[in-house]
């Protein structure tokens, strides 16, 4: 958590007790700093204070915007999130290029031809996994020329790095998570433009307008307020600044053993904070076991019901085979990285690819 978000947290925790739907002065007051949040994250989105919810997770409000009655449609390589409640509302799924990237061409004659039936669409404006950037402003507005379906974009990825009054142009919902940029965790923002009909998840209660129903968290909400206003005010630094050191990472990681590839070109748009990287003849859980202990921290495919890493559902959809899926790894990036913290890591993930993979072992992708 940032320091401001931290010390705002703390503030409101410790001096307002009342709950923002009462009645009475304590619950005035928690009222006053809960619209204060909304206007404050309302004022980095170029939007109305009215079309910001509060809720516990970016997993709860992309279900909220979602819950449609109609036809959907979504991409192979969206967060479960999306993919999942989607999937259950048996929704079209767009496939991807081989870079993770959309054909417009193909997307342009698909709401052209089937248009006239959808009642949604949901794509991300960065993905999770591979940082291949959508341009939700242009997908938007190609639904919004052919359709009068809503336009929904998972913007989890987006916060620290993107104009987000540009990227959130042509869409009717977005959706934000605190922690991506230094709020606290177990906040999520949901935009709905004015005019979207969303229906809630749960019934019992008239918070958040009635979308959003149970008990505000005021301290959260307040604190992820003003984490985005300070991360809205660096997009530009931060985004130099760790591109730096994504590319020397994987400049030196690539350069040690021929046998390793970066899951999608390098010049496909993405996030700078994001790197994937295939490791051939590994399994990503041996290989995050082993950086685990070595002090790099690294993140692969998604856990199945048994406790194993299955490939995952996005490096899939790009066309790889399953064994070569299950070698993927995601390293993250941020601004308070070093180049010497940067350089260690590279030379720790050089070593322990060749204890797993060790050279002349006849590896197999």
């Amino acid at each position: 958590m940032s320091e401001v978000a931290l010390l705002e947290y703390l503030r409101i925790a410790s001096n307002y007790i009342g709950n923002p739907q009462g009645n009475h002065r304590h619950s005035r007051e928690a009222l006053a700093e809960l619209d204060g949040a909304r206007e404050r994250v309302a004022s980095v989105l170029g939007v109305s204070p009215s079309e910001i919810y509060f809720t516990a997770s970016a997993t709860e409000a992309n279900n909220i915007a979602l819950n449609v009655e109609g036809d959907i449609l979504t991409t192979a390589i969206e967060h479960k999130a999306v993919l999942a409640p989607a999937l259950s509302r048996k929704a079209s799924v767009l496939s991807v290029t081989s870079n993770g990237t959309i054909d417009r061409d193909a997307f342009r004659r698909l709401l052209k031809e089937n248009g006239d039936h959808l009642k949604l669409v949901s794509i991300m404006a960065v993905n999770n996994e591979i940082g291949v950037i959508n341009p939700v402003e242009i997908l938007g507005g190609m639904v919004k020329k052919y359709t009068s379906a809503l336009f929904h974009s998972d913007g989890v990825q987006s916060a620290n790095y993107f104009d987000l009054k540009t990227l959130i142009t042509n869409c009717d919902l977005f959706t934000l998570s605190a922690h991506k940029f230094g709020g606290p965790k177990g906040v999520g923002i949901l935009f709905v433009r004015e005019g979207a009909k969303v229906k809630p998840l749960m019934l019992g209660g008239a918070q958040e307008r009635d979308i959003r129903p149970g008990t505000v968290n005021l301290a959260g909400a307040v604190s992820a307020s003003f984490a985005l206003a300070e991360a809205s005010l660096k997009t530009n630094d931060s985004y130099l600044k760790v591109q730096a050191l994504r590319d020397r990472f994987e400049d030196s990681v690539l350069a040690s053993d021929s046998r390793i590839m970066a899951t999608i070109s390098s010049d496909t748009p993405r996030s700078p904070a994001i790197s994937n990287l295939l490791f051939p003849g590994t399994v990503n859980e041996e290989m995050l076991f082993l950086l685990d202990s070595m002090g790099v921290y690294a993140s692969g495919g998604a856990a199945c019901a048994s406790g194993a890493l299955d490939p995952s559902h996005v490096i899939l959809a790009l066309g790889y085979q399953p064994k070569l899926a299950r070698s993927a790894l995601r390293f993250t990036f941020s601004p308070d990285l070093t180049t010497d913290e940067v350089d260690e890591a590279s030379q720790i993930v050089n070593r322990a690819y060749l204890k797993l993979a060790p050279l002349g072992g006849g590896v197999e992708s």
